[in-house]
């Protein structure tokens, strides 16, 4: 199965750069340069949006410990609820995190076994 999956992907890299008018040595180049970049925006992406939901957790507790005692009793309820709105909305966020950033980070450091990975998929549809 492994050299008939290989002779599969060749074929289709042949067929891609055969069709794109290139050499099939840049198709692959650029499928491996794609799984890369794609390991470097998931990456950013999910450690800013923990880096931002961390903030905005920790200032809208902030928040509501510190403005506690003057709020009325409606308002409070009404912080309170945002702060626990906002707790879901960061646990999912940290779930979400991680989920992808493991395979963001191995992206980066193996771009070329996600490439192959990637085309084997188009095979199996």
């Amino acid at each position: 199965m492994g050299s008939e999956a290989l002779k599969m992907v060749d074929e289709y890299i042949q067929a891609m750069a055969k069709s794109l008018g290139v050499a099939s040595e840049y198709v692959f180049k650029t499928l491996v340069h794609q799984q890369f970049i794609e390991g470097v925006v998931y990456s950013a992406m999910m450690l800013l949006l923990s880096i931002g939901g961390g903030i905005t957790m920790y200032k809208s507790v902030k928040y509501y410990f510190k403005n506690k005692r003057d709020m009325e009793v409606d308002e409070e309820d009404a912080v309170a609820l945002g702060v626990v709105i906002g707790a879901v909305i960061y646990v999912v966020i940290l779930i979400g995190t991680t989920a992808v950033l493991p395979q963001s980070i191995m992206k980066l450091f193996n771009p070329q076994y996600y490439a192959i990975k990637e085309i084997l998929e188009v095979f199996k549809k």
